[in-house]
């Protein structure tokens, strides 16, 4: 009687917990995908504003980010542009 064992590191094992995770996954709606992000980025060197979405067209090091609700503050506070 031969028994064969699976290491854990192969790739055999590896893709079946893949497929099983993908399997239990729910497909989320483009509204869930993005709805976590809320936050307003500023550009800190052109006092740019972005809209959440957009945050990743400023640099990591030249970010802050503003909540929805502080964002006329923000822009009265620090003298904000709109992105052109």
């Amino acid at each position: 009687m031969s028994i064969r064992m699976l290491s854990i590191d192969t790739p055999e094992v590896h893709y079946r917990a893949i497929r099983n995770h993908q399997s239990r996954m729910k497909k989320l709606s483009s509204r869930e995908r993005s709805g976590w992000i809320t936050r307003y980025c500023v550009d800190m060197t052109t006092r740019e504003i972005f809209y959440p979405q957009n945050y990743h067209k400023v640099a990591q090091y030249n970010r802050i980010f503003v909540w929805p609700d502080d964002v006329a503050e923000a822009v009265g506070r620090m003298n904000l542009l709109p992105v052109e």
